[in-house]
């Protein structure tokens, strides 16, 4: 019985584009796709091609990017598997390097304290109490009091949430929650820094060393975080980041001069021979007894200044064992000093967190880029090449082993 011709007809192509032969008919050519041996034939590593970024930092004279051959490897199988590293803890939150978490812990626990100790200042009354002694006068002042009132009611909550902002799982899981979240609290901070700035007409006594400091660090704080937020709204996260850190970094430079203002308040004492200026009607606000402050203080209990206690000024000896009025000379005497100090360790303190870190800048540009040509779809930070890879992923390989070479 003759064969039926069959309507399958034999396929000059492989079926697989790695098949050790490929099969031909009298009738077809041979096939001219590229030759693909397979990594036994020819002894191929497959880390070989990364092994070679070693040979390129040091021709680049980069030094860090020279890893050892178990790191090439785990970068290896990370882009070539798309499998990311095995969890460790502070992978949790989001962190890709250890450092990442004492850092935060840090800054952003020292933040998080700050702003609950001072939640009883809330409420004017502890307001009062807390501030530095004869602060308080001003903040009982029409003018003066819905002032502090919005200072302190706006800057408080913006500094508690602006640590969940920096946490990179907000924005790796929940992208949308750190951008609404991101603006309320840069809106917040922003009047915060307003109204902080009017106070500072009177803040510590008003000294133009302190003014000048509490403008500049209003100005520098509230800058930032709005270019932060232009730079958000325009899509370059680089920046976003850099002017974002440098804004909240400024910000906590009011937690810092505690700390640099009560260490030189102790150091004044020590001398004991500064002096500060006060007001008559400061002093009586601190002291609450009209006799008190004419017996220490006779010039304030002449029938002049006792008419106009705003325009008379005293010396009040800055002691930190004087009771209030001395631990708040003592504060007066050292605090536009401690500001700059403050400031100028904050301001030196962030830009050289931000050189330290320019390969994670470089990411987020090419993230940025690459998402707004269309070219990204997924969420942020969860691509395959993560910063310490950067140079791997963004720079021309020795060996190149694909196909269409």
């Amino acid at each position: 019985m003759a064969s039926r011709p069959s309507k399958y007809k034999e396929q000059p192509w492989p079926l697989s584009p790695i098949s050790a032969t490929y099969s031909t008919t009298p009738t077809s050519p041979h096939p001219t796709i590229p030759s693909i041996m397979s990594d036994t034939a020819v002894g191929y590593d497959p880390h070989e091609a990364y092994r070679s970024e070693q040979e390129w930092a040091r021709r680049h004279g980069r030094k860090e990017e020279a890893r050892s051959t178990s790191d090439l490897e785990s970068s290896a199988a990370r882009l070539t598997l798309n499998t990311g590293p095995v969890k460790r803890p502070w992978w949790t939150l989001g962190f890709e390097k250890k450092m990442s978490i004492p850092l935060f812990i840090f800054f952003g626990g020292a933040i998080l304290g700050f702003s609950l100790a001072r939640t009883p200042m809330l409420h004017f009354k502890e307001l009062l109490r807390l501030t530095t002694p004869g602060e308080g006068y001003w903040y009982t002042k029409p003018g003066w009091k819905p002032n502090i009132k919005i200072h302190v009611w706006t800057s408080l909550p913006a500094s508690f949430f602006s640590v969940f902002c920096f946490l990179p799982i907000t924005y790796n899981r929940w992208p949308r929650f750190h951008r609404y979240l991101g603006y309320i609290v840069s809106l917040l901070q922003v009047i915060a820094s307003i109204c902080g700035a009017v106070a500072g007409r009177h803040a510590q006594g008003g000294d133009l060393a302190v003014q000048s400091a509490v403008y500049i660090m209003g100005s520098a704080s509230g800058g930032a975080i709005v270019l932060g937020c232009y730079e958000a709204w325009r899509g370059d996260i680089a920046a976003h980041r850099e002017w974002m850190m440098r804004g909240w970094f400024y910000n906590g430079t009011f937690i810092t001069v505690r700390v640099t203002a009560l260490l030189s308040a102790q150091v004044i004492t020590a001398i004991n021979t500064y002096f500060s200026l006060w007001r008559c009607s400061e002093i009586g606000f601190v002291l609450k007894d009209a006799a008190v402050l004419a017996q220490r203080y006779p010039l304030c209990g002449t029938p002049d200044a006792v008419a106009r206690p705003d325009d008379t000024y005293v010396a009040v000896h800055s002691s930190w064992n004087e009771g209030r009025l001395g631990r708040g000379s003592a504060s007066r005497a050292s605090f536009g000093m401690a500001l700059w100090v403050a400031m100028l360790l904050h301001f030196l303190g962030i830009e050289l967190y931000l050189r330290m870190t320019t390969g994670e800048s470089k990411w987020w540009r090419e993230w940025s880029k690459r998402k707004a040509n269309g070219e990204e779809h997924g969420r942020l930070g969860q691509e395959t090449s993560r910063y310490d890879d950067y140079s791997l992923a963004n720079e021309p390989l020795l060996n190149d082993f694909s196909p269409t070479r």
